[in-house]
């Protein structure tokens, strides 16, 4: 399995694909495939982004909600470092997974035409306009890679969540 995150590749900004990143990539499987090796490319997005106690999405995604990504550790969207005193805690990566900053991008990727159906980016919906972008990175991925025997597959998502989609009340604790 060989990573790749969406922001690795896009994080210029929308429709700017890193061509180092991708160059660097085609050409770590093709010398694996001089090895004997074999890849599945792996779209790797857990927790939404790095901002979110992640990694995948870029920074530009939690604009597009409104969020700015260097306060969601300050305000507890999300924890990075430490609690809000500063000290280390005790965190498993999943923390995060039901935290705001999270819960709300994976609710808009998936759900966002159900549950913001007036989030807009210029015409598309949020959620059309999210699952667009996130389609032209593996595209991109993909176009560069798909040409090299080595690899095998690709997997479209690593561990997707639902975010809110899952409550049906977010004023219950059930």
């Amino acid at each position: 399995r060989v990573v790749v995150a969406w922001e690795a590749v896009e994080h210029g900004g929308r429709g700017e694909y890193e061509r180092g990143c991708l160059g660097y990539l085609a050409e770590l499987v093709g010398r694996g495939a001089r090895w004997g090796l074999s890849f599945v490319v792996d779209f790797h997005q857990d927790v939404w982004s790095r901002f979110t106690g992640g990694d995948g999405a870029p920074a530009w995604t939690l604009e597009l909600a409104g969020m700015d990504p260097r306060s969601l550790a300050s305000c507890g969207a999300a924890i990075l470092d430490g609690g809000p005193d500063g000290k280390p805690v005790n965190l498993l990566w999943p923390t995060n997974t039901w935290k705001l900053g999270a819960a709300t991008m994976a609710t808009l990727f998936f759900g966002g035409d159900a549950f913001a159906p007036r989030e807009r980016v210029g015409t598309a919906s949020i959620q059309e306009y999210l699952q667009s972008r996130y389609t032209g990175f593996a595209r991109e991925v993909a176009r560069r890679t798909a040409g090299i025997a080595a690899v095998e597959g690709f997997d479209l998502m690593n561990e997707p969540t639902v975010g809110y989609i899952a409550y049906p009340d977010l004023a219950s604790d059930r």
